[in-house]
Formats: C-alpha cells, sequence, structure tokens
C-alpha cells in the first residue's frame, strides 16, 4: 500500500516572536493548506506592522511637549472658579492631549485667558405658541471665557477664542454646584476639541 504524500507548511511570525506552526495535510486536503499558508502570510504581514507610535498631544507640532496653565484671570464674583477651571484645564490637556505641566519660563507652550461671565439662570423653553416656558425645578450654570494656547518656543499663538461658552444644567434639589461642575466639564471639552480642531 502506497503512503500518500503529504505536505508540510511552516510559518513563523519573526515581528512577534511567537512560535512556528505545523500542519501536515494530505493530498486530500491540499486546498486548505493554501488557504493556511495565505492566511499564515496575512497574519505576519500584520503583525510585521504593528508597532504604534504616540506623539504628545496628537495634533500638537511636534516640538510641543510641555505646557502650563496659568490661573485664569476672573472677572466674576465667583472667586473659586478660578481654581476649579484652572486646575480642571490643567488636568484635561495633561490628560487627554499627552502633555507634561511645567512652570511658565520653561514650558513650550502657556494656556492663558480670563472668566468672562458666569450665570446661573431658570431653564427655558420655546413653547408651542411662540411664548416663553420656565421649567422651575431646573436651572442652568453658563459659563464664558477667553482662552489663548501660546507657542513658546516659536513665538506664536496656537488657538484662541475670544468668547467660549458652556453650559450645565441642574436640578433644584440636587444643587448649583451640579450645574457648575458640567459646565466646567463641558468648557475643558470645548478647549480641547477646539484647539486640535486648528492645528
Amino acid at each position: 500500500c502506497r503512503r500518500r504524500p503529504t505536505i508540510v507548511t511552516t510559518q513563523p511570525c519573526a515581528a512577534s516572536g511567537w512560535r512556528s506552526w505545523r500542519r501536515v495535510c494530505t493530498r486530500g486536503s491540499i486546498l486548505r493548506c493554501f488557504a493556511l499558508r495565505a492566511a499564515s502570510a496575512a497574519l505576519a504581514a500584520a503583525s510585521a506592522g504593528c508597532l504604534y507610535s504616540f506623539s504628545a498631544g496628537g495634533g500638537l507640532p511636534r516640538h510641543i511637549r510641555t505646557i502650563a496653565v496659568l490661573p485664569l484671570d476672573n472677572q466674576t464674583t465667583q472667586f473659586t472658579l478660578t481654581q476649579e477651571l484652572t486646575q480642571a484645564l490643567l488636568d484635561g490637556v495633561t490628560g487627554r492631549l499627552g502633555l507634561q505641566p511645567a512652570g511658565e519660563a520653561r514650558a513650550d507652550a502657556v494656556l492663558r485667558g480670563r472668566i468672562l461671565s458666569y450665570r446661573n439662570e431658570p431653564l427655558v423653553f420655546q413653547g408651542a405658541e411662540g411664548g416663553r416656558v420656565v421649567v422651575e425645578d431646573q436651572r442652568r450654570v453658563t459659563i464664558t471665557v477667553q482662552i489663548e494656547i501660546y507657542d513658546a518656543v516659536e513665538n506664536r499663538i496656537l488657538w484662541q477664542a475670544a468668547s467660549l461658552s458652556a453650559s450645565g444644567e441642574y436640578r433644584v434639589a440636587a444643587g448649583e454646584e451640579a450645574g457648575r461642575a458640567e459646565a466646567v466639564r463641558n468648557l475643558v471639552q470645548k478647549v480641547i476639541d477646539g484647539a486640535q480642531s486648528q492645528w
């Protein structure tokens, strides 16, 4: 009885260091062997390309690695808002843009600005008849700022917004702090999104 010939396929993944694998196929499964060989080649190619590179700031210029977030000037009577918003901006640009915090004298970029207004108003909708409908148990906090991100290396403005506003709604029972915190979060997100869209 003549033994059926075999075809041996071996495909190591050199890029990832995985172990070689082997499949022994009879003549009746040659097509499957070719399919396995093709899949192996694709896997090796994918593995060879699985090198990821992350640069600070995503859309930032390459030389921007550190940033100083200066305390915002505050033109409102909400004096504690300066610390709240400045810290939130620092956390946002370092955490989500991959930058390192630094002092103003050593930083590659500087974020500075001022708080222009703070409003806490009843939540109002436009009624079906064109009139105003006031929601008694809900209010809205709106914070407006002027923001600038300055490139200290190349001495130019990377991004700026003369009047940027964000709001946070809250139920009266929950307290103003809930709406204020949401407004701060939304404002930080707008700064990050707006800045990245320009770089």
